[in-house]
């Protein structure tokens, strides 16, 4: 999709597009289980776009959290943060653009529900998970 290298795909692989495709997936599913096949597709395509961007902030802000732990382990260390190939000022700012501008799609063109229940989610993650729960067990 992106040169091997190049800053985009670092910015990609900094979204942790396998997870955020599932998350996708799953809102797209529970969209067509809720009202199903009567949503417009701009609609979706809104909710989609907003909740991948929140969901891309997320990650970005467990990578600045966890990037020493990163960096130590094989599986994680080469992530663009642990290996040097972004700085944490510039996965702040990803993390800032893409959480502010998916909230905003979400409030904007979806309802203040979905903005806010996606930004709750964000903090879980974010916040609870990386800095609590993570750590309550090896598991």
């Amino acid at each position: 999709m992106f040169a091997q290298g190049s800053t985009l795909r670092n910015y990609f692989e900094l979204s942790k597009p396998g997870v955020v495709g599932l998350m996708l997936f799953t809102a797209l599913v529970g969209m067509l289980l809720a009202e199903p096949l009567n949503l417009p597709p701009a609609l979706v395509i809104a909710a989609i776009s907003g909740i991948a961007l929140v969901a891309s902030s997320a990650a970005a802000i467990n990578q600045i959290a966890d990037h020493r732990i990163d960096a130590a382990m094989n599986r994680t260390r080469d992530r663009p943060l642990p290996a040097g190939k972004l700085t944490k000022s510039q996965v702040l700012a990803f993390a800032a653009v893409t959480g502010v501008g998916g909230t905003l799609v979400l409030v904007w063109w979806v309802n203040f529900l979905t903005a806010a229940l996606t930004v709750l989610s964000l903090l879980g993650y974010a916040v609870v998970y990386t800095r609590f729960l993570k750590y309550a067990t090896p598991q």
